[in-house]
């Protein structure tokens, strides 16, 4: 290391001059000052015998301290094997494929796609069905499982939601499982999920028996 090193007032105070020059902080780390006053962090470094230059930020972006801890990072890439911009670059396009699994996930929420298929039914149910349903969503459906992809959603998520709806009655529970798996098989057939885990749940929701009434007299 050399003794001369860069200070925060070296740095803020350099100028521009008619060509691009280097100021040295050691270790391989510098900032290139360009005629146009734009500063840059570069550090060199050698990996399997080769010279690399690896672009470690700009100035003031990225202060003097910053860029010697990116640079000690980088240095224990190195020593790994790993050349510090090819590295950058795969965690860029992973927190890309990141970003856009989260997109997707959101987009295929649970609720969201509740919704869809309650605007689509709505022309075709009658208005009593429509607001059953609605209900139900609203009520039952919505507080548990409304931000979760579909996907994830799963006969441990549905299970405790069915046994709820049995303390709003039995048909609570057999119109709201009805519910769940028409969502789920809207979201089918457009390709979000590949199964529905409804009917691995037969047996936990009975349909009422219907009681056979007398028939009425006529002066009854």
């Amino acid at each position: 290391m050399p003794k001369d090193l860069l200070t925060d007032a070296k740095v803020r105070t350099a100028k521009p001059q008619e060509k691009p020059y280097k100021l040295y902080d050691g270790g391989g780390l510098f900032l290139l000052v360009k005629p146009n006053a734009s500063k840059l962090w570069r550090w060199k470094f050698r990996i399997s015998g080769r010279e690399g230059l690896f672009a470690v930020g700009s100035y003031p972006e990225l202060s003097l301290a910053e860029a010697r801890e990116a640079r000690e990072h980088s240095r224990k890439l190195v020593g790994r094997g790993i050349n510090p911009a090819h590295h950058r670059k795969e965690e860029k396009q992973k927190n890309l494929a990141a970003t856009e699994a989260r997109k997707r996930e959101a987009e295929h929420a649970f609720g969201k796609l509740a919704d869809a298929w309650l605007a689509e039914g709505k022309s075709t149910w009658a208005p009593g069905t429509y607001r059953g349903k609605k209900a139900r969503v609203n009520r039952f459906l919505r507080p548990a499982l409304a931000s979760l992809p579909i996907g994830q959603v799963g006969p441990k998520e549905i299970r405790p939601i069915l046994e709820r709806c049995k303390q709003s009655g039995s048909w609570s529970a057999v119109l709201t499982k009805g519910d769940i798996s028409a969502v789920f098989e809207y979201a089918l057939v457009r390709g979000f999920v590949d199964t529905n885990p409804v009917p691995g749940l037969r047996g936990l929701v009975r349909t009422p028996r219907s009681e056979s009434k007398a028939a009425l007299t006529v002066a009854q």
